[in-house]
């Protein structure tokens, strides 16, 4: 469970990252990021973190979410949680210098994985909490 200091904390790197992120554009987001911010942290509860980080970085345009999610995790306002060091072949593998989020789940052991989980969850939480404070615009091709 999330203590609303931690959310709020987390609502405001939200919106900072948020201010630099290409899915705002003059103050408003397509509504379509909506709906995926809305469903990120549910697929995580129900699918688990890996799963839905495959899906995730499947179509570019949800990698512009998980891309927030993953500096909203990395930042150093972020006093919650850190990254822990996870290696591969002798090489250390973390968030901030690795290709992908995707890549540093499935090599993170049990406990390393629970933790990202839960902090991930809540970002997107957070996430979703700011983006719904932003103008909506229908996607053009609805």
């Amino acid at each position: 469970m999330m203590d609303k200091t931690k959310n709020n904390m987390l609502i405001s790197i939200a919106d900072s990252v948020l201010q630099t992120s290409p899915i705002l554009k003059d103050g408003v987001i397509k509504d379509s990021y909506n709906g995926s911010v809305a469903a990120l942290s549910v697929s995580v509860a129900m699918s688990g973190l890996r799963p839905t980080l495959a899906i995730y970085y499947h179509k570019e345009e949800r990698r512009h979410i998980l891309d927030i999610v993953e500096k909203m995790l990395d930042s150093s306002d972020n006093k919650y949680f850190n990254f822990e060091q996870v290696s591969k072949d002798n090489r250390i593998i973390a968030v901030n210098d690795s290709k992908t989020m995707l890549e540093y789940a499935f090599y993170c052991n049990d406990k390393q994985l629970k933790d990202f989980q839960t902090n991930f969850i809540h970002c997107a939480i957070a996430l979703k909490q700011v983006i719904r404070t932003y103008k909506l615009k229908k996607d053009e091709n609805d």
